[in-house]
């Protein structure tokens, strides 16, 4: 019986080594392929693994000799457009190109990583043209010849109006707990090469209570909503005014409703057009506000008008090396300068080496402006469930995290087995 487990056990051993054998060649030819980094981490990678074949896709840019950066940013109908950067490395460095591709509002997900993964496919030819996978490759054209070049301008009966409707809520509960939280919103927008105008109007609210025991039950009741505004006008390459104007009202806030509208003014210090890549923006803005209160604040106000400024410097690169945003804003009411804050923000995910990456977000404000506190002291059960803000000199946040991989550079193969983005798994438990 052991002699028997033992025979079998080495032909178990052998039978990935036989296949090896038989595959040698074939595997030696996908080697010699062009290797491609893909950088979009937003984008199906066993559907652009599946599709575009003719390649070697590798987890890791220092391996590659093309690197394709995917950015993405929207358009005035309410799609997306996707800036496809072919970045030339090893003996392809120098040779960069740019492609687009745009996503209309109404694609599906699948229509819109079909149409990516052939603009991928197409900017690559130039580059596996070079190697002698080349023979391989052949071109074909699918369209009418007898229509080719005859594009005309669509017409567009909503004049370039988009509008987006939603609503979402959950509800969840045990024996002596339960909550529910119900959110909407309404948007709608124009955008043109010379005008950006668009509005926002959004509510939600949140129901809790808790029961300690027969006899007492806390619950919970807070909601918000709020609105805005922005018209703007581009004035060149790199100014562009408008005016800003919003709403809000907040039961935690005790912010009856505040609503403030005024002019702002907009630089970048590159081009917008390069807006997929890099954006470095100084804005300033002024506004008059007009306020109610649902409750008498700490400086005896339950209305009041006031006047503020605002300048923000915010800084977004995505480059080979990884992505990045940070940002500062300053404001204050023109009223009290004293009565003022300072915002700071920013993130980074960082290929530090080869299958290293690190990434970091955090926001720092110092506090200096709340005039919507309520006046008298905060009840027990306020500041648990948190129906009411609180005085507070600063407010932070940070995430970081660290990742390393390592091993095979090649990432050819798709298993959906057993579960896989494209297709569902299950999970299961048992006990708490």
């Amino acid at each position: 019986m052991i002699r028997h487990a033992f025979s079998a056990a080495l032909l178990l051993a052998l039978v990935p080594a036989v296949v090896q054998g038989q595959r040698a060649d074939s595997t030696q030819g996908a080697r010699d392929a062009l290797r491609v980094f893909i950088d979009c981490g937003f984008c199906d990678r066993e559907f652009l693994r599946k599709e575009i074949t003719f390649i070697n896709h590798v987890r890791d840019r220092q391996v590659a000799q093309v690197h394709v950066l995917v950015t993405t940013q929207d358009t005035g109908g309410g799609g997306t457009e996707y800036t496809l950067k072919f970045i030339g490395l090893e003996r392809f460095a120098g040779r960069d190109d740019e492609l687009k591709y745009v996503a209309a509002a109404t694609a599906t997900q699948d229509e819109q990583r079909k149409g990516l993964a052939h603009v991928i496919a197409l900017g690559l030819v130039r580059f596996a043209a070079q190697l002698p996978t080349a023979r391989n490759l052949a071109v074909t054209y699918t369209g009418d010849t007898a229509t080719a070049g005859a594009a005309q301008k669509p017409r567009d009966p909503w004049n370039n109006w988009v509008f987006t409707i939603s609503a979402n809520g959950n509800f969840n509960g045990e024996a002596s707990t339960k909550s529910s939280f119900i959110n909407g919103q309404l948007s709608a927008s124009r955008i043109t090469e010379e005008w950006k105008l668009r509005w926002s109007l959004s509510g939600s609210r949140n129901r809790s209570s808790y029961r300690l025991d027969d006899t007492t039950t806390i619950r919970s009741r807070s909601s918000s909503y709020y609105g805005s505004g922005l018209l703007a006008r581009s004035l060149g390459a790199h100014w562009a005014a408008g005016a800003l104007t919003s709403a809000v009202s907040s039961t935690v806030d005790t912010q009856d409703i505040v609503v403030q509208a005024g002019p702002a003014v907009e630089y970048d210090f590159y081009k917008y057009s390069e807006s997929t890549r890099r954006l470095l923006t100084l804005q300033y803005a002024v506004s008059v506000i007009r306020a109610s209160y649902s409750d008498t604040t700490i400086f005896e106000k339950l209305r009041e008008t006031l006047a503020s400024q605002r300048l923000t410097l915010a800084l977004s690169a995505q480059q080979p090396w990884g992505s990045a945003n940070i940002g500062v804003t300053g404001s204050t009411y023109l009223h009290d300068l004293s009565r003022n804050r300072v915002d700071v923000f920013g993130g980074a995910n960082r290929r530090i080496v080869k299958g290293l990456s690190f990434n970091l977000f955090g926001s720092y404000s110092r506090v200096r402006d709340q005039l919507s506190l309520a006046k008298g002291s905060v009840s027990e059960e306020d500041l648990l469930l948190r129906l009411r803000q609180l005085k507070t000199d600063y407010r932070y946040f940070v995430f970081t995290g660290l990742s390393y991989t390592f091993g095979s550079i090649f990432n050819n193969v798709v298993n959906p087995r057993f579960g896989s983005s494209g297709g569902g798994g299950f999970s299961f438990s048992f006990g708490n």
